[in-house]
C-alpha cells in the first residue's frame, strides 16, 4: 500500500478530529486527527489531554486495543467514546 492509499485508508476509520474519548485510567482526550508515523507507516491517532493540554500520539492499533486494568480480570478499551466536542476553535 502506497503513502496516497494509506492517507484514503485513514478517512472514516477509527477515531475522528473533535471526539472525546476517557482513557480506561480515567483522563478525557479529545482526538485532533490522524497521521502516518514516518518510519512504518502506521497509522496514529494524535490527540490532546483536556486537563493538561499535553499532545499525544499513539498507534490506532493500540488506541483500539482492550487491556487489562490491574485491579480487575476483565478486559476493558484502553479509550471508550464519550461524545463529540463542540467548539474547535478552543483546542489550541
Amino acid at each position: 500500500m502506497n503513502v496516497d492509499e494509506l492517507q484514503a485508508s485513514m478517512l472514516g476509520n477509527g477515531p475522528q478530529r473533535g471526539e472525546v474519548y476517557r482513557h480506561y485510567k480515567g483522563g478525557l482526550y479529545l482526538v485532533l486527527g490522524q497521521c502516518l508515523r514516518e518510519g512504518d507507516l502506521k497509522i496514529e491517532v494524535v490527540y490532546k489531554n483536556l486537563l493538561t493540554g499535553s499532545v499525544w500520539s499513539r498507534t490506532l492499533f493500540d488506541w483500539n486495543e482492550m487491556v487489562l486494568p490491574n485491579d480487575s480480570n476483565e478486559e476493558v478499551s484502553r479509550f471508550e467514546y464519550t461524545g463529540h466536542f463542540l467548539n474547535l476553535a478552543d483546542v489550541w
